[in-house]
């Protein structure tokens, strides 16, 4: 049976092959060309599986030994009138 992200996962895949095509046409800058290269070819090399993507990265950041920030957390504005 496949994984439940099988499906989306695909649709990512090749939302992002469409998207590296057009984009290789679209941009004269070679640092950014190189980027999404390199962006490509690390979702490819994780068969574009989400979630084996963010848990390498994750891993990555925890191994780097640099301190890892979150972003803050905003407060939400009450709309209610008290």
């Amino acid at each position: 049976m496949p994984a439940p992200h099988s499906l989306y996962t695909g649709r990512i895949a090749r939302r992002l092959i469409a998207m590296a095509q057009i984009r290789e046409t679209e941009t004269t800058d070679e640092v950014i060309r190189e980027t999404r290269r390199i962006k490509a070819a690390l979702a490819e090399s994780r068969d574009f599986d989400i979630d084996r993507i963010l848990q390498d990265t994750k891993a990555k950041q925890q191994n780097s030994g640099r301190k890892i920030l979150s972003p803050p957390v905003s407060k939400e504005v009450s709309t209610e009138k008290e």
